[in-house]
């Protein structure tokens, strides 16, 4: 569903994020690969996108950057402090407003900017990230 607000298309999307999920679709060149880092091997797949290749792709290497300076996913502050990186980025990258959430295991509603939503996955770090 899309709505016309102020000259942008917004678009609707909901999604139960759980890391346990199969992936639904191949969505991108990233799904089902591997990144080895911190002596453990982390699957990347992306469950739900409207972004270009191009832009997913930065998505996930800037959250690979994240995890990379912060530590594994593990606890609560470090899926905070991975999906501030992430947003904080995507803001300087891509103009204001993207919004970021990260964690093991959560559900969402969201309104989004057409092409400017991502959901995936690194290991065991959900990441939802769209722009509004």
């Amino acid at each position: 569903m899309a709505v016309l607000l102020s000259d942008t298309v917004v678009s609707h999307s909901s999604y139960t994020m759980n890391q346990d999920q199969e992936n639904p679709s191949d969505q991108a060149a990233y799904n089902q690969q591997t990144w080895f880092i911190f002596g453990l091997t982390n699957r990347i797949g992306i469950k739900q996108t409207t972004m270009s290749a191009e832009m997913q792709h930065d998505s996930i290497e800037t959250a690979k950057r994240a995890i990379e300076q912060l530590g594994p996913c593990r606890e609560v502050p470090q899926y905070k402090e991975v999906a501030q990186y992430i947003k904080q980025e995507f803001d300087r990258k891509h103009g204001h407003t993207w919004h970021c959430v990260a964690g093991a295991s959560f559900g969402s509603y969201v309104t989004h900017e057409t092409e400017h939503f991502i959901y995936y996955y690194i290991g065991y770090c959900c990441i939802l990230l769209f722009k509004s």
